[in-house]
C-alpha cells in the first residue's frame, strides 16, 4: 500500500499517465523565472529532481541545482512573480491498494484545476480531498470510480463531473463515506465482508441516482443518522445488511424508491427511519417483505403508487389528493394506514390483492364533496379481501367492493358509502332515486360545487345527492338537461371511473340527449335503460363494465353503444331486453357471470371471453353477430365457460381484412356454431390445437381459410363454392354423438385428414366428399353415409378401434361410390352396406369383425356363413365351399356324397373361356348380389368360427331368391386346382 498525491494542477488520471502523481505532497511557493533561473521567495524546501509548475500549471522542467532562493531548471522561461508549485513526479499510477490525496499543493496557489479520469474504472484505496485552496473538478466521460477503502470529500472547492457509477468494494469493515457533495450518479456497495458507515449525508445523482447494496453492510451511522437521497436498492441473494438507524431517506423522483424485490439474505434494520417517496406520477415500493418504520408517499399529485411484498410498516401515509390507483399486492401489516381524500373531482382506487392488517388506525380522509370519492376494492371481482382493523376513522364518500371488515373495530358505517357488492360487515345507506337537475346543454355526472343531482325531478341540485352504486339515476323527460344536451359520465378533470347503480333514460324520447363516457371507465351495478332519444358516445378505451352480481337488464331502445362492453357479474347475470348493438370497432367481453341474450341478437365488433372464471352465455333462440375485423371472436381459454340455447355466432364481416376466430376446446354441449356470411378476407379458424365448433357454414364466404390444426366439429359442415381451403397436416374430427349431421362440400377438396369418431353420431354427405390424394378418411365410431350416386374420393380409407362402425349410402339400396387410387385399405369392425369400392386401390374387409350387410361391390369380403345343401334326386353332387375358411369334417357313412374340403386363399377374377373345364357334377352356390340372407333349418348347433357340414341334414333358404343361379365354381385353365378360383363373381 502506498500514498499517491496529485500535483501539478490540471492533468489526466489514466492507466499509464504518471505526470501528476507523486509519492509525497508537493510544495507551494512564490517565485519568478528568467531563462532557466528560478528565483523563489522564503527559501522553500526544494531539492534537485523536483518538477516546477507555474500558476497556470505550465511545467518549467526539473530542478537541476540550486539552494535557498536561486535554482536552475531544465526548461524555464519568462514568468513574473506568481504562485508556483513543485513536487517529485513520476510515481506510479494508483492501484486499488494505494491511497490518493488531493490537497492545497495539488495546484499552484488558488488556481482552479481539473483531474480528468480515463480508462474506466479508476481505482484507489482511500480517496481523500481536503484543504483545497482552488476549485478542483473531478471529471471523466463514462468513467466510473472504484474505492476500496474510505472516502472523504470536502463541501467546497470540489466539483464532481464524471458520469458513471461510484463503487465501494472493500472486503473489510470500518470504512467511512464522508461525501459532503452529491455523487454525480449512482453509488454501489459491493464487497463481500465489507462495511461502510456514513460520515455525512449521502446523495446519489442529485437524488435521482440509485444506492445499491450488493454485498456487505451499509450503515447510516447510529450517531449521525445521516440522510440518504436517492433510491435504495438491494435485489439479489447475497449476504448483506442495511442499517437505517433514525435517518431519513428521500427519493424525490424515482418510480421505484425502494427496490428489495429479491430480498433473500438481506438483513434490513429500519430503526426509526423515515422513507419519503416523492414521485408524482407512478411509484412502486418493492419492500421484499421487510419491516419498515415510517413510509410516506409525499407528492400531492401522485397518481399510481403500488406496494409489493408482504411488508410491515409502522405508519404508511399516502398523501396524494388526486390519486388514481393505489395497488397493494401482498399481505401487509400496518400500525397506521392513512389515505388523503381527493381535492380533485373524480374517484381514486385502493386496490388490494391480499388481506391487510391495521393494528392502529385506518384513515381515509373525506374528499371535498360527494363526487370526490375513494374506492376500496379487491383486485379481483368476486374475491374477498379482509381488512382486520383495530380502529377505523370516520369515513365519508367511500365506495367498497369485495371487502370484509374484521377486527376490534367491528362493523363499519359512514356517510354516503357506496355498495359495489361483495362486502361484509359494512353498513350502507338505503338505495335512493335521484334526478339530473341541471338545465344545461353540456354537463357532467360529477360536478363541482352543488353537483348535478337533485332529490326530486326539477328540484334544486344538492352535492349530497350524488348517485351511489346502489342508487337509481334518472334523466327527466325535458329541461334537465336541455334538448340536445351532452352529459358526460365523468368530470371536467380527474379519474372518473364512477360506480353507477341503475341509469334510467327511458323518458328521453323526443327530447334528445347524448350520454358520453369520453375516456372514462364507469362500472354499472344496476340496470341500463335507454330512451329512443338517447345517443351513446364513448371511445374505444372507455370500457363500460356491468358488475352487479344480481340480475341486471339492458334496454337498448334501438340505440347503439360506441364503447367496449364488459360483463363481469360474478354469480349474477346481464339480460338483454331487446336487440343490443355496439360499434364495429369495439369489443364485448364476458369475464364473469351470465350473459343472457333472452332470445335477442347481440351485435358487436368482436367478442372476447378467454378467461378461467365461471361464466356462461344463454343464447335462447338468440345469436351473436360479429361485424369487425381482426380477432372477432375469442374463447381460446374456455375453462369455466358454458353455453346453452341455439349457440349461434354469425361472422358478418365483409371486405378483405384478415379475421381470426379462436374457439377454444369447448365440449359438445357448450360448443358454438359459426356462420361466415360474406367477405373475401383470410380466415384463421380452428387453427389452434384442439379447437372445437358445433356447426360451421361458409355460405357467402369467398376468402381463404388458413390451415387448420387438430380440431373437432360436433355439428354440420357446409363449405361455400367461392372459398379456398388451405392444406393441412392435421386432422379434422367429426365428433357428434347423436343425431344426423350433414357435410356439404360444394365441390371443394379438403386437403387434410378427416375422422369420424362419435359413438351414436351419423354424418350424411350431401354431395361428393373429396379429400386430398394423400389424406386419410378414418372411421373410429358412428355412421358415415356417403352420398348415393356420386363418387367420394379419399387418399386412404382407415378404420380404428374395436367399436363397430357403419359405412352406408345416404339412400338405402342405392350404392355410394368410394374411390381411392392406390394401395390397400383394410377395414376392421366395419359394417358395410350399399358401397361400391373403386379407383384402383384394394378395399379388403376379410376380418371376421366386419359385417357385410349387402349391396356391396369392389370389396374383398368374408361371407357370413358357408352354404350347405342336402342332396336330392336332381343333384348330381354336393360340395361345400367356404371362402377363406377351412372345412373340417370327417366323412361318415351317412354322408350322401363325398365332402370336398378346400381353402380359398385368393380371389381370381377371370372371364370363363372355352378351354376351361366345367365340372357339372359339382355345384356351388354363392351369395348373389351381396344382399341375400340365409336361414338354416334346423338351427346349427356348431357355432365355431369356421362353418362346416353340421349333420348332413341342414337345408338353406335364400331371401330373396337368387336371380343369378348360373354362378358356378369351375376349374381354371384346364388343370387340377390348388386353389379354388371365382369366375365373374
Amino acid at each position: 500500500m502506498a500514498d499517491r498525491y496529485w500535483v501539478g494542477g490540471t492533468g489526466t488520471w489514466g492507466s499509464s499517465q504518471t505526470t501528476n502523481w507523486s509519492a509525497a505532497t508537493g510544495l507551494s511557493f512564490t517565485a519568478s523565472c528568467t531563462g532557466t533561473t528560478l528565483t523563489t521567495v522564503g527559501s522553500p524546501a526544494l531539492v534537485a529532481g523536483m518538477t516546477v509548475f507555474s500558476s497556470t500549471h505550465v511545467s518549467l522542467g526539473t530542478i537541476v541545482s540550486g539552494s535557498v532562493n536561486t535554482w536552475v531548471v531544465t526548461v524555464g522561461g519568462t514568468f513574473t512573480s506568481q504562485s508556483m508549485s513543485a513536487a517529485t513526479v513520476g510515481a506510479s499510477v494508483p492501484t486499488a491498494a494505494d491511497n490518493v490525496f488531493f490537497d492545497a499543493n495539488s495546484n499552484s496557489g488558488t488556481t482552479a484545476f481539473t483531474c480528468t479520469m480515463a480508462n474506466t474504472p479508476r481505482v484507489c484505496n482511500d480517496f481523500t480531498a481536503s484543504g483545497l485552496d482552488g476549485v478542483m473538478t473531478l471529471a471523466g466521460t463514462s468513467i466510473g470510480l472504484t474505492v476500496s477503502g474510505s472516502l472523504d470529500w470536502p463541501a467546497t472547492n470540489f466539483i464532481l463531473n464524471y458520469t458513471n457509477i461510484t463503487t465501494f468494494n472493500a472486503t473489510t469493515t470500518g470504512k467511512t463515506i464522508t461525501a459532503r457533495v452529491a455523487f454525480p450518479s449512482s453509488v454501489t456497495f459491493n464487497g463481500v465482508g465489507g462495511g461502510w458507515t456514513l460520515g455525512f449525508a449521502l446523495t446519489a445523482g442529485s437524488g435521482a441516482g440509485t444506492l445499491t447494496i450488493t454485498n456487505g453492510t451499509f450503515d447510516t451511522s447510529s450517531s449521525g443518522n445521516y440522510a440518504v437521497n436517492g433510491i435504495i436498492s438491494s435485489s439479489n441473494s447475497n449476504v448483506r445488511t442495511i442499517n437505517l438507524n433514525a435517518s431519513t431517506v428521500t427519493s424525490p423522483f424515482s418510480s421505484i424508491p425502494v427496490a428489495f424485490t429479491t430480498s433473500t439474505n438481506l438483513t434490513f434494520n429500519a430503526g426509526t427511519s423515515t422513507i419519503n417517496c416523492g414521485s408524482s406520477s407512478s411509484l412502486t415500493f418493492a419492500g421484499g417483505g421487510k419491516t419498515f418504520y415510517n413510509v410516506a408517499f409525499t407528492s400531492a399529485s401522485l397518481s399510481f403508487p403500488s406496494i409489493t411484498g408482504a411488508n410491515t410498516f409502522n405508519d404508511l401515509s399516502i398523501n396524494s389528493t388526486s390519486i388514481s390507483t393505489v395497488s397493494i399486492t401482498d399481505a401487509n401489516t400496518f400500525n397506521n394506514l392513512s389515505i388523503t381524500g381527493r381535492t380533485t373531482i373524480g374517484i381514486g382506487l385502493l386496490s388490494l390483492s391480499a388481506d391487510q392488517t391495521i393494528n392502529g388506525t385506518f384513515t381515509v380522509s373525506a374528499g371535498t364533496a360527494s363526487a370526490y370519492r375513494i374506492q376500496i376494492s379487491s383486485d379481483t371481482i368476486g374475491t374477498t379481501r379482509t381488512l382486520t382493523c383495530a380502529s377505523i376513522a370516520a369515513m365519508t364518500d367511500v365506495d367498497f367492493r369485495d371487502i370484509e371488515i374484521a377486527g376490534a373495530h367491528g362493523t363499519l358505517s359512514g356517510t354516503r358509502l357506496g355498495n359495489c357488492k361483495g362486502n361484509t360487515n359494512i353498513t350502507f345507506p338505503a338505495a335512493k332515486t335521484v334526478y339530473f337537475g341541471l338545465a344545461v346543454s353540456s354537463g357532467f355526472w360529477g360536478q363541482t360545487g352543488a353537483g348535478s343531482w337533485s332529490a326530486t325531478s326539477g328540484g334544486a341540485v344538492d352535492a349530497t345527492q350524488f348517485p351511489l352504486a346502489q342508487d337509481t339515476a334518472v334523466f327527466p323527460a325535458t329541461t334537465y338537461p336541455a334538448n340536445g344536451a351532452s352529459i358526460t359520465i365523468g368530470t371536467l378533470s380527474g379519474n372518473n371511473a364512477y360506480n353507477i347503480g341503475t341509469i334510467d333514460m327511458s323518458l328521453r324520447t323526443t327530447n334528445l340527449m347524448t350520454l358520453a363516457t369520453s375516456t372514462n371507465t364507469p362500472a354499472i351495478y344496476g340496470n341500463w335503460i335507454n330512451g329512443t332519444g338517447i345517443t351513446i358516445s364513448g371511445g374505444v378505451t372507455s370500457i363500460l363494465t356491468f358488475a352487479g352480481r344480481t340480475t341486471q337488464t339492458v334496454t337498448s331502445a334501438g340505440r347503439s353503444f360506441t364503447q367496449p362492453i364488459t360483463i363481469n357479474s360474478v354469480g349474477g347475470s346481464v339480460t338483454l331486453q331487446d336487440a343490443f348493438a355496439t360499434d364495429v370497432s369495439v369489443a364485448t367481453s364476458l369475464e364473469g357471470g351470465t350473459l343472457d341474450l333472452n332470445n335477442f341478437t347481440l351485435t358487436t365488433g368482436s367478442f372476447y371471453s378467454s378467461y378461467t372464471t365461471t361464466r356462461s352465455i344463454s343464447f335462447g333462440t338468440g345469436s351473436i353477430s360479429c361485424t369487425g375485423t381482426g380477432a372477432v371472436w375469442s374463447t381460446s381459454t374456455e375453462s369455466g365457460l358454458t353455453t346453452t340455447g341455439t349457440q349461434v355466432v354469425n361472422v358478418t364481416s365483409v371486405g378483405s381484412t384478415a379475421i381470426s376466430v379462436l374457439t377454444g376446446s369447448l365440449d359438445q354441449g357448450s360448443s358454438i356454431s359459426f356462420n361466415f356470411t360474406g367477405g373475401t378476407y383470410t380466415l384463421s379458424f380452428l387453427n389452434v390445437a384442439f379447437s372445437s365448433a358445433r356447426s360451421i357454414n361458409f355460405t357467402g364466404y369467398a376468402g381463404l381459410w388458413n390451415p387448420i390444426s387438430i380440431a373437432t366439429i360436433y355439428g354440420n359442415l357446409t363449405l361455400s363454392t367461392g372459398m379456398t381451403l388451405s392444406s393441412s397436416i392435421f386432422e379434422l374430427t367429426f365428433g357428434a354423438t347423436s343425431g344426423t349431421k350433414t357435410i356439404t362440400s360444394n365441390t371443394k377438396t379438403m386437403n387434410f385428414a378427416i375422422a369420424f369418431s362419435g359413438i351414436g353420431g351419423t354424418w350424411a354427405c350431401q354431395d361428393a366428399l373429396t379429400l386430398g390424394s394423400t389424406r386419410a378418411l378414418t372411421m373410429t365410431n358412428g355412421t358415415l353415409q356417403l352420398k348415393d350416386g356420386v363418387t367420394s374420393t379419399v387418399g386412404s380409407f382407415v378404420t380404428s378401434g374395436t367399436t363397430l362402425k357403419y359405412l352406408q349410402s345416404t339412400t338405402s339400396g342405392v350404392q355410394a361410390t368410394l374411390s381411392d387410387t392406390s394401395g390397400t385399405n383394410t377395414a376392421t369392425y366395419l359394417s358395410i352396406q350399399d358401397s361400391n369400392a373403386t379407383g384402383g386401390a384394394v378395399f379388403t374387409a376379410t376380418s371376421g369383425t366386419n359385417v357385410n350387410v349387402g349391396n356391396n361391390s369392389g370389396w374383398r369380403l368374408t361371407y357370413a356363413a358357408g352354404i350347405t345343401e342336402t342332396a336330392t334326386a336332381t343333384d348330381s353332387g354336393v360340395v361345400y365351399i367356404n371362402l377363406f375358411a377351412s372345412i373340417t369334417e370327417t366323412s361318415t357313412a351317412t354322408d350322401p356324397l363325398l365332402i370336398a374340403s378346400k381353402t380359398f386363399n385368393t380371389f381370381v377374377f377371370e372371364t370363363a373361356t372355352t378351354t376351361d373345364v366345367f365340372i357339372p357334377s359339382n355345384i356351388f352356390w354363392d351369395i348373389i348380389n351381396n344382399s341375400q340372407t340365409i336361414t338354416w333349418t334346423p338351427t346349427p348347433t356348431n357355432t365355431s368360427t369356421t362353418w362346416s357340414l353340421i349333420d348332413d341334414s341342414q337345408t338353406i333358404t335364400w331371401t330373396p331368391t337368387p336371380t343369378n343361379t348360373s354362378t358356378t365354381w369351375v376349374l381354371v385353365d384346364d388343370t387340377a386346382p390348388t386353389t379354388w378360383q371365382n369366375i365373374n363373381n
